[in-house]
């Protein structure tokens, strides 16, 4: 595993996260609410890296870096949320990663996760709304 930094590494409304950049991307869960379509976080795993999740909230972006955050392991789960495995579905593994960052839009913004043909955006349904439910885009 590489050292990086933990705990909560950013919390703005702009921000380039690049320790990833040229990185192949290994999981990609998401959390969501089980009665809606909100996004609530993102976990990703990227080769010779623990897990990092990632999320909107009032109008900021956060990536975080825990240890004990491995969302495969059932008791690390919330059972309110559906944890749903997108890196198959959207055919992500295996990827290299160009670059992640976090940039305003609005009164909220977007973290986009860029790789050589393909974008996962997370963003505010409504970026008006600093506390707007969340949503998953793929370009």
């Amino acid at each position: 595993m590489n050292k990086t930094e933990k705990g909560a590494l950013f919390q703005d409304n702009q921000f380039q996260f690049e320790a990833f950049n040229g990185l192949t991307l290994e999981q990609f869960i998401t959390c969501e609410a089980k009665d809606a379509t909100n996004i609530i976080l993102v976990y990703i795993k990227v080769e010779k890296n623990d897990w990092h999740q990632y999320f909107l909230d009032s109008g900021y972006g956060f990536w975080q870096n825990y240890e004990d955050i491995d969302p495969t392991i059932a008791e690390n789960r919330d059972e309110e949320y559906a944890y749903i495995d997108k890196g198959q579905e959207l055919g992500l593994i295996g990827k290299k990663i160009k670059q992640i960052q976090c940039e305003p839009e609005q009164n909220n913004c977007r973290i986009t996760i860029e790789f050589e043909h393909q974008k996962i955006i997370l963003k505010a349904i409504n970026p008006a709304n600093f506390d707007s439910d969340s949503e998953l885009i793929i370009q």
